[in-house]
Protein backbone atom coordinates (compact mmCIF):
# COMPACT_ATOMS: atom_id res chain seq x y z
CA UNK A 1 0.00 0.00 0.00
CA UNK A 2 1.19 3.57 -0.46
CA UNK A 3 2.86 5.13 2.85
CA UNK A 4 2.52 2.11 4.50
CA UNK A 5 -0.89 2.33 5.10
CA UNK A 6 -4.28 1.78 3.34
CA UNK A 7 -6.29 4.38 4.71
CA UNK A 8 -9.51 3.08 4.97
CA UNK A 9 -9.13 0.85 2.38
CA UNK A 10 -9.43 -2.74 1.01
CA UNK A 11 -6.24 -3.75 3.54
CA UNK A 12 -8.93 -3.59 6.03
CA UNK A 13 -9.06 -6.98 4.66
CA UNK A 14 -11.31 0.28 8.62
CA UNK A 15 -22.38 -0.76 12.69
CA UNK A 16 -26.12 -3.91 15.20
CA UNK A 17 -26.26 -5.46 11.51
CA UNK A 18 -26.33 -3.61 8.59
CA UNK A 19 -27.41 -4.63 5.51
CA UNK A 20 -24.31 -5.66 2.91
CA UNK A 21 -25.73 -2.70 0.46
CA UNK A 22 -25.82 -0.03 2.98
CA UNK A 23 -22.58 2.11 2.19
CA UNK A 24 -20.80 4.73 4.22
CA UNK A 25 -23.15 7.52 2.79
CA UNK A 26 -26.54 5.36 3.68
CA UNK A 27 -25.58 4.43 7.11
CA UNK A 28 -28.94 5.78 8.68
CA UNK A 29 -30.76 3.20 5.96
CA UNK A 30 -28.82 0.23 7.87
CA UNK A 31 -30.20 -1.26 11.01
CA UNK A 32 -28.27 0.11 14.57
CA UNK A 33 -27.81 -2.27 17.14
CA UNK A 34 -30.66 -2.54 19.75
CA UNK A 35 -28.41 0.22 22.12
CA UNK A 36 -29.37 3.84 21.34
CA UNK A 37 -26.56 4.75 19.08
CA UNK A 38 -26.56 9.26 19.07
CA UNK A 39 -27.15 10.04 15.62
CA UNK A 40 -24.43 12.56 15.53
CA UNK A 41 -22.29 9.57 16.23
CA UNK A 42 -23.57 7.66 13.48
CA UNK A 43 -22.96 11.12 11.03
CA UNK A 44 -19.93 11.34 12.06
CA UNK A 45 -18.55 8.35 11.09
CA UNK A 46 -20.89 8.40 7.92
CA UNK A 47 -18.61 11.44 7.05
CA UNK A 48 -15.15 10.19 8.21
CA UNK A 49 -15.96 6.78 5.79
CA UNK A 50 -17.72 9.35 2.83
CA UNK A 51 -14.90 11.65 2.59
CA UNK A 52 -12.49 8.62 2.54
CA UNK A 53 -13.85 7.62 -0.43
CA UNK A 54 -13.19 11.27 -2.04
CA UNK A 55 -9.84 11.74 -3.29
CA UNK A 56 -9.80 15.50 -2.17
CA UNK A 57 -11.92 14.02 1.09
CA UNK A 58 -8.63 13.97 3.13
CA UNK A 59 -9.36 17.61 5.02
CA UNK A 60 -13.30 16.22 5.46
CA UNK A 61 -11.68 12.68 7.28
CA UNK A 62 -9.84 14.96 9.29
CA UNK A 63 -11.96 16.95 10.28
CA UNK A 64 -14.60 13.71 11.92
CA UNK A 65 -11.50 13.41 14.49
CA UNK A 66 -10.51 15.37 17.78
CA UNK A 67 -7.40 17.92 17.05
CA UNK A 68 -4.85 14.93 18.23
CA UNK A 69 -7.19 12.56 17.43
CA UNK A 70 -5.33 9.45 15.83
CA UNK A 71 -6.19 6.70 12.96
CA UNK A 72 -3.87 3.40 12.91
CA UNK A 73 -3.84 1.20 10.33
CA UNK A 74 -1.62 -1.55 9.07
CA UNK A 75 0.42 -0.66 12.48
CA UNK A 76 1.37 2.78 11.42
CA UNK A 77 -0.46 5.46 13.55
CA UNK A 78 -1.26 8.98 12.32
CA UNK A 79 -1.88 11.43 14.66
CA UNK A 80 -3.39 15.28 14.41
CA UNK A 81 -5.66 16.22 12.00
CA UNK A 82 -2.85 17.36 9.49
CA UNK A 83 -1.47 14.02 9.36
CA UNK A 84 -4.47 12.12 8.60
CA UNK A 85 -5.29 14.54 6.14
CA UNK A 86 -2.33 14.58 4.13
CA UNK A 87 -1.93 10.67 4.88
CA UNK A 88 -4.92 9.93 2.59
CA UNK A 89 -4.93 13.07 0.19
CA UNK A 90 -0.91 11.30 -0.37
CA UNK A 91 -2.27 7.68 -0.94
CA UNK A 92 -4.71 9.40 -3.88
CA UNK A 93 -2.15 10.83 -5.32
CA UNK A 94 -0.34 7.90 -5.36
CA UNK A 95 -1.24 4.78 -6.25
CA UNK A 96 -5.55 5.08 -5.76
CA UNK A 97 -7.74 6.07 -8.17
CA UNK A 98 -10.98 5.37 -6.56
CA UNK A 99 -12.13 3.04 -3.14
CA UNK A 100 -15.54 2.32 -1.67
CA UNK A 101 -16.43 1.41 2.33
CA UNK A 102 -19.35 -0.85 2.97
CA UNK A 103 -19.75 -0.81 6.23
CA UNK A 104 -22.23 -3.74 7.41
CA UNK A 105 -21.96 -4.58 10.99
CA UNK A 106 -21.58 -2.03 13.88
CA UNK A 107 -21.10 -3.46 17.33
CA UNK A 108 -21.76 -1.45 20.99
CA UNK A 109 -21.84 -2.23 24.33
CA UNK A 110 -23.90 0.91 25.83
CA UNK A 111 -25.40 4.07 24.77
CA UNK A 112 -24.61 6.65 23.41
CA UNK A 113 -22.28 4.63 21.59
CA UNK A 114 -18.83 6.31 22.14
CA UNK A 115 -17.11 3.07 21.82
CA UNK A 116 -18.28 1.04 18.11
CA UNK A 117 -17.33 -1.52 16.45
CA UNK A 118 -17.85 -1.76 12.81
CA UNK A 119 -17.23 -4.60 10.31
CA UNK A 120 -17.37 -3.72 6.45
CA UNK A 121 -15.60 -4.71 3.05
CA UNK A 122 -13.39 -1.92 1.09
CA UNK A 123 -12.36 -1.98 -2.60
CA UNK A 124 -9.50 0.04 -4.05
CA UNK A 125 -9.14 0.41 -8.00
CA UNK A 126 -5.33 1.22 -7.84
CA UNK A 127 -3.82 3.75 -10.99
CA UNK A 128 -2.39 0.56 -12.34
CA UNK A 129 -5.99 -1.16 -12.63
CA UNK A 130 -6.02 -3.07 -10.47
CA UNK A 131 -8.35 -3.70 -7.77
CA UNK A 132 -7.46 -4.48 -3.80
CA UNK A 133 -10.82 -5.68 -2.00
CA UNK A 134 -11.14 -6.89 1.16
CA UNK A 135 -13.46 -6.75 4.83
CA UNK A 136 -12.10 -4.62 7.76
CA UNK A 137 -12.93 -4.18 11.11
CA UNK A 138 -12.21 -1.10 13.13
CA UNK A 139 -12.74 0.47 16.53
CA UNK A 140 -13.88 3.71 16.45
CA UNK A 141 -13.65 5.71 19.66
CA UNK A 142 -16.03 9.06 19.93
CA UNK A 143 -14.28 12.17 22.30
CA UNK A 144 -16.42 12.09 25.46
CA UNK A 145 -15.59 15.44 25.88
CA UNK A 146 -16.53 16.59 22.24
CA UNK A 147 -19.79 14.44 22.32
CA UNK A 148 -21.08 16.72 25.77
CA UNK A 149 -20.05 19.38 23.84
CA UNK A 150 -22.75 18.71 21.10
CA UNK A 151 -19.82 18.06 18.35
CA UNK A 152 -18.75 14.59 19.01
CA UNK A 153 -15.47 13.81 16.85
CA UNK A 154 -13.53 10.87 16.94
CA UNK A 155 -10.18 10.73 18.96
CA UNK A 156 -9.42 7.13 17.60
CA UNK A 157 -10.18 4.53 14.68
CA UNK A 158 -7.81 1.60 15.01
CA UNK A 159 -8.36 -0.57 11.90
CA UNK A 160 -7.63 -4.44 12.03
CA UNK A 161 -7.57 -6.69 8.70
CA UNK A 162 -9.88 -9.76 8.84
Amino acid sequence: MVNGTSLFSAAFAALGLLSPTANSAGTDDATWPAIKIDPLIKQNIARAYRAADDPNGGPEVAAAFTESGSFTDLGTTFTGRDVISNAITTAFSNGFSEQTHTIYAVFANESPGLELMLRGHAEVRMDNGSTLAGDFVAWAVTDRASYEAGDPKLSNLHVFSA
